[in-house]
């Protein structure tokens, strides 16, 4: 399987996952040594290991993205480089009559047929809305992916 037919059936079974919380579906997606990042925002991180990821997902989905109406916005780049699969995308996040959106670069590294890296990287300047959405609303959002 090429490496954007890779991703792309992770991206489906990961709205499937988002909906229904079942993790054990995106196993297959992803080496047992997967690492991730997180890149340009208050909540970045470097998490390694498949089952830590999970769990720093986890966390932020539920402190996070469960807690608004969130609308991904579909690509305007989706490019393969080798073993990566580079995607530009936006995602739109709101409560109420009040929202915020932002893009990011998400680069995916494939290796034996199963993602090895993953990285979000966040537009410059969307870490200080972020903070200024979430402080100006008092919402209670947390979207950390470690405690």
């Amino acid at each position: 399987m090429e490496a954007l037919e890779r991703f792309s059936q992770y991206a489906i079974d990961f709205e499937k996952t988002y909906k229904d919380d079942d993790w054990q579906r995106l196993e297959q997606h992803f080496h047992e040594n997967l690492i991730y990042e997180v890149c340009n925002m208050p909540f970045h991180c470097h998490l390694s290991g498949r089952d830590a990821v999970f769990s720093g997902m986890r966390k932020s989905l539920d402190g996070f993205d469960r807690r608004c109406e969130r609308a991904l916005q579909p690509p305007t780049v989706m490019k393969v480089e080798g073993n990566k699969v580079l995607i530009n995308a936006g995602v739109r996040y709101s409560q109420g009559d009040s929202e915020i959106t932002s893009t990011l670069w998400e680069v995916v590294t494939i290796e034996d047929g199963r993602i090895w890296h993953l990285m979000d990287i966040y537009s410059p300047g969307d870490d200080q809305r972020y903070l200024r959405w979430i402080a100006e609303s008092s919402r209670e959002l947390d979207a950390s992916y470690v405690e």
